[in-house]
């Protein structure tokens, strides 16, 4: 008998993080996590001068701050990251999204 645990509800920033960092590692891309640009500006991933800004299933996207990551001379793309439903529910402006699909937060047993 297979049981079913629903985790997206909410699906949390610290693991969104551990999905994206986890798919990164299975690359072999390198990679910072709360790495900060300046004074103000602390990213949650950041890679090959691409910052991916991670939102939970409950984060607001704040786009000041992604402008003013998108300033910084060492950033040449700002992406979003946050779990599907989510995606459809936030204005991305013009960035780039990539959603992380709700199978990845149910566990079967």
């Amino acid at each position: 008998m297979n049981s079913e645990i629903d985790l997206t509800i909410p699906e949390t920033h610290d693991r969104i993080v551990e999905i994206v960092t986890a798919s990164l590692e299975s690359e072999g891309i390198d990679y910072e996590t709360e790495r900060w640009l300046d004074d103000k500006s602390r990213v949650d991933v950041f890679y090959d001068e691409i910052v991916l800004e991670i939102k939970s299933s409950v984060g607001v996207v704040n786009h000041d701050k992604l402008a003013r990551y998108e300033a910084h001379p060492e950033v040449a793309e700002v992406v979003l990251v946050m779990p599907e439903p989510h995606a459809s529910r936030v204005e991305t402006g013009d960035y780039r999204t990539l959603t992380i699909p709700r199978e990845k937060f149910t566990v079967t047993f």
